[in-house]
C-alpha cells in the first residue's frame, strides 16, 4: 500500500498554489542558484542564533557570494544542517545530482555546477522548465505586487507569462495605507478616489489574468462587519476598504481573495526579512466575511498552530471558502503531518494540502519532496484504516484522491458557482 501511495504521490501534477516564484523576465526576481539558497531568509535568522563574529548590519553589507560562505561554514560545517531549512538544501543538491560534493562539502564545486546549469539567458529558460519537471510542478502562482514601482515595471515589459508562471494581485497596500494607494496610482494618472483605485486594479486585472487577489494579514486584524465608522473616500480604514472596495470588485470579476492570517512583521527590524515573527490571529474575522459575503470567494491559511483547529470548524461551515498549505512557520513535518492529519479527519478531500511559498527556485524541488514523504505516510494510515472498516479502495480511486489534494480541489473551487 504505501509503495503505491507514494508512487501515485510522486507521479500526480502538482499547482503550487501560492509562491514568489517569477520567470526569466522579471530579471533581479528570478532567484536560483546555491548561492540564494543559502541566503533564504530562514538560514539568515538561524544563523544568528548561534553566530556572533559579525554585526547583523555587517552582514547585510556583504556580498550574496560571502553571506553564503558565512552559513555554509556555521550552519554545514561547524554543525550538522539537521534543520528543515537547512536539510532542504542537501535535499536539493541530491536532487540534482550533486551527491559527491556534498559528500565532500564542497560549495565551490556545488557552484560551478549552477553556474553552467544558468550561464546565460537560454540555459536558463530551459532550466527553469527542467526544475518544474523534476518537482512535477503544472505551474505556480506568483506574487504580483501592483502597488510597487519596481514590479510593476517588469509586469509592464511582460506581454505573455509562461505556461508555468500564473499571476496573483497582492493588495496589502491598498487593505493597510489606502492614502499611500491612492498617492501611487495618481503618479499613473489615475484620480484619488475609489473609482481611480477601481480602475487601476482593473487595468492589471485585465492585463494579469489573475487567479485571485491576495494579501498577508497581521496577527491583530480583526474584520468589524459593523464599522460605522465616518466614511470619507480619502481616507479610509481597512474595513471600508474591504467593504466599499476590494469585496465588491472582487465579486464582480469573480476573482477570489486569498489571505494569510497571522504575521508579525519587524519582530526583529534589525534581521530585515528574515526578522519577521507571528501571532495568534482572529478566526472570527474569516468567519464574518465568509458569511457577510457569500458571493465572494475566499482562500485561508492561517500561520499560528493555535488557529488551526477553529480554521477547519470555519470551513466545514462556509462553501465559499477554501483553506490551503501549511505557510512559512508551519512547514515543518512535524506540523505540517499534524495539521494534514486534522483537516482529513475534519474535511475529507475539500481542501488544498500545501503550497511551497518558495522564493527560490529550487526550493521547489525540496519542499515538494519533504512533503510529498509526509502525504504518503499520512495517507497510507488513513487507507489502511479505511480498510479495516471495511470499505475497498482501488489504484484509480487513490489517483482521484491525491489529485485531489495536490490540484484539483483548489480547481474545483475556483470554478464554484455559488448560488445564494
Amino acid at each position: 500500500m504505501e509503495e503505491i501511495i507514494r508512487k501515485i504521490i510522486d507521479d500526480t501534477k502538482i499547482i503550487d498554489i501560492h509562491t514568489h516564484l517569477f520567470p526569466s523576465e522579471h530579471t533581479h526576481l528570478c532567484l536560483y542558484g546555491i548561492d540564494s539558497l543559502l541566503t533564504y531568509h530562514y538560514l539568515i535568522s538561524e544563523l544568528f542564533i548561534v553566530y556572533d563574529q559579525i554585526s547583523i548590519d555587517d552582514f547585510y553589507k556583504l556580498s550574496k557570494k560571502e553571506q553564503a560562505d558565512i552559513i555554509w561554514t556555521q550552519l554545514f560545517i561547524l554543525r550538522t544542517p539537521i534543520s528543515e531549512a537547512c536539510r532542504g538544501v542537501i535535499t536539493v543538491c541530491n536532487k540534482l545530482g550533486l551527491q559527491k560534493h556534498i559528500r565532500n562539502r564542497d560549495l565551490n564545486a556545488i557552484r560551478l555546477f549552477f553556474d553552467h546549469m544558468t550561464s546565460n539567458p537560454s540555459k536558463i529558460k530551459t532550466y527553469i522548465t527542467d526544475i518544474f519537471k523534476m518537482a512535477n510542478v503544472e505551474y505556480t502562482v506568483m506574487t504580483n505586487q501592483i502597488f510597487n514601482h519596481d514590479e510593476i515595471t517588469l509586469l509592464s515589459k511582460t506581454s505573455i507569462f509562461s505556461n508555468l508562471f500564473k499571476t496573483s494581485l497582492r493588495i496589502d497596500k491598498l487593505i493597510f495605507d489606502f492614502n499611500g494607494s491612492l498617492e501611487f496610482i495618481s503618479q499613473y494618472n489615475y484620480p484619488k478616489t475609489s473609482v481611480g483605485i477601481k480602475n487601476y486594479i482593473k487595468f492589471w486585472y485585465n492585463k494579469l489574468n489573475p487567479e485571485y487577489f491576495m494579501a498577508s494579514l497581521p496577527y491583530d486584524f480583526f474584520y468589524n462587519c459593523d464599522d460605522d465608522s465616518e466614511f470619507n473616500e480619502s481616507s479610509m480604514n481597512y474595513n471600508q476598504v474591504l467593504k466599499h472596495i476590494l469585496i465588491p470588485l472582487a465579486i464582480e470579476l469573480n476573482l477570489p481573495i486569498a489571505f494569510k492570517f497571522g504575521t508579525q512583521r519587524g519582530l526583529n527590524p534589525t534581521l530585515g526579512d528574515a526578522g519577521d515573527g507571528l501571532g495568534n490571529a482572529s478566526v472570527e474575522s474569516l468567519a464574518l466575511l465568509c458569511r457577510n459575503n457569500p458571493k465572494c470567494k475566499f482562500l485561508a491559511t492561517f500561520l499560528s498552530k493555535v488557529n488551526q483547529h477553529q480554521l477547519c470548524v470555519t470551513a466545514r461551515n462556509f462553501p465559499n471558502l477554501h483553506i490551503y498549505g501549511c505557510w512559512w512557520y508551519l512547514n515543518n513535518p512535524s506540523l505540517i503531518e499534524e495539521i494534514t492529519n486534522m483537516r482529513i479527519e475534519m474535511l475529507g478531500w475539500g481542501f488544498t494540502f500545501q503550497h511551497s511559498d518558495s522564493r527560490v527556485l529550487e526550493q521547489l524541488l525540496y519542499k515538494w519532496h519533504h512533503s510529498k514523504e509526509i502525504l504518503s505516510k499520512i495517507l497510507t494510515l488513513k487507507y489502511n484504516k479505511i480498510i479495516e472498516a471495511g470499505w475497498n479502495v482501488d489504484e484509480d480511486e487513490i489517483k482521484r484522491d491525491v489529485s485531489s489534494l495536490l490540484k484539483d480541489s483548489y480547481e474545483s473551487f475556483m470554478k464554484k458557482e455559488l448560488n445564494f
